[in-house]
């Protein structure tokens, strides 16, 4: 897959910045000026260190981070510290992708983002395609991305868990009222809108200042382990909707929608895998991205449930390709068969929603942390050539079977061969196509 990447370029900086060779864009402004005054260490690789009085007023604004002397930048989170007004530290991780030289001006910018204060359950005819609704009147605000980004991102204001959605999966309800959004059931639990799976100390704190009601708060509580605050996972179904009304009650749903700064002007080139897409079937499935096994990290292997294995038409040690901003990274994967082994070193989840993908991959995704979900394919090309040598036979005597015609001229016979191939190809490839859902 070939994608085109543009580098932004400040056009104004105190108001907005711009693109290069697409100078019509404003999709940014300006938060603060900062100074780089240390490092930190983050198992959030993009995290940045701000005064506790800065993260206060741009918590839950999407923010990019901007290298003002050399025009590149990246997404980041932000987490409160004990720092001077304008004083900002920063990862690693952060430092590389910038390319930050002591002494570099850096700028934080907002991105433009629209806001859903209203959950409606999806259609059921748009849940198979897994379409996000909104209304004409938000769609408006945002005339401008959805004209010019391919990918936008929902993200859970109070536990930050984020899918990302392609622009065509994108519709627009004339009847639906502003400030709404129809979402599936799958879409609404990888963003914690059924019941958030984590409650960090933040939030936590927040909701025992907020629920003054204490029969409500101790049934919220008891829903969540006492030392890490997990969902736990023999709760009643009734339980959970206490819980959940409780939790909405004193946190009303917030679901923030941004577009996807890399993917603007970004244009996806199938090629050779539209082909193998046809022959093969394509098949794509949602997923949380979360740690893998310690024993499979450093390796090129991805774990799966058998059942989402299933519904993708794929065996151990097949290829998937694993999606996410328009990055994509091909990886084996083999069955997530040992819970226990998962569990030690991942939030609890339901392993049928979950993926477990090695650092060094999530870091070619740009997958910074374990809260947001990514697309996976089966790789039809893999595929293909595994079961080129079942496609010769039935080539050759296609091929013999128009050659014993004597009659028709070398040209008929080419032209008959490169018809009949394809199709006999295609037949032959139903069975994989059918182990697909």
């Amino acid at each position: 897959m070939i994608r085109t990447k543009v580098k932004i370029t400040a056009s104004d900086i105190s108001t907005t910045i711009a693109y290069k060779r697409h100078t019509d864009v404003s999709q940014l402004s300006l938060c603060e000026s900062v100074e780089y005054c240390g490092d930190i260490i983050s198992e959030t690789i993009n995290t940045v260190k701000v005064p506790h009085a800065m993260y206060c007023r741009l918590r839950g604004t999407d923010i990019i981070l901007y290298n003002r002397d050399n025009g590149l930048y990246v997404n980041i989170e932000l987490a409160p510290d004990k720092l001077q007004n304008d004083q900002i530290k920063l990862t690693k991780y952060i430092k590389d992708t910038i390319e930050f030289d002591e002494g570099d001006k850096l700028a934080l910018l907002a991105n433009k983002t629209l806001t859903f204060s209203r959950i409606i359950i999806q259609r059921i005819d748009n849940i198979k395609e897994d379409y996000v609704t909104i209304s004409n009147k938000d769609a408006c605000g945002l005339s401008v991305a959805l004209d010019k980004f391919t990918f936008f991102k929902l993200y859970n204001f109070y536990t930050g868990e984020t899918i990302i959605v392609k622009r065509n999966h994108i519709k627009i309800n004339n009847d639906l009222p502003q400030g709404a959004i129809q979402l599936n059931r799958k879409q609404r639990t990888f963003l914690g809108l059924e019941l958030p799976r984590y409650i960090e100390p933040r939030l936590r704190d927040e909701l025992m200042n907020k629920i003054t009601d204490s029969n409500k708060l101790n049934l919220l509580m008891n829903c969540y382990t006492e030392n890490d605050m997990f969902l736990k996972d023999d709760l009643t179904h009734e339980a959970k909707i206490q819980a959940k009304s409780i939790f909405n009650e004193y946190c009303k749903p917030h679901v923030c929608f941004v577009p996807i700064i890399e993917s603007f002007h970004q244009h996806n080139f199938q090629g050779i895998k539209a082909l193998t897409d046809f022959f093969v079937g394509k098949s794509t499935i949602s997923l949380l991205s979360r740690r893998p096994y310690d024993s499979d990290e450093g390796s090129d292997i991805v774990r799966m449930s058998l059942s989402n294995m299933n519904l993708l038409g794929v065996n151990e040690m097949d290829k998937v390709i694993i999606k996410y901003k328009g990055n994509s990274v091909k990886c084996r994967v083999l069955e997530l068969k040992d819970e226990n082994a998962f569990y030690e070193t991942n939030v609890k989840t339901n392993i049928n929603y979950a993926i477990g993908i090695p650092a060094h991959i999530r870091k070619k995704l740009g997958l910074c942390n374990i809260k947001s979900a990514v697309k996976v394919d089966r790789d039809t090309g893999f595929i293909f050539k595994k079961s080129i040598n079942e496609q010769i036979v039935p080539i050759i005597l296609t091929l013999f079977s128009i050659n014993i015609f004597q009659d028709p001229s070398v040209l008929l016979k080419t032209l008959l061969s490169v018809l009949a191939v394809p199709i006999v190809v295609y037949l032959n490839l139903s069975s994989k196509r059918n182990m697909r859902r």
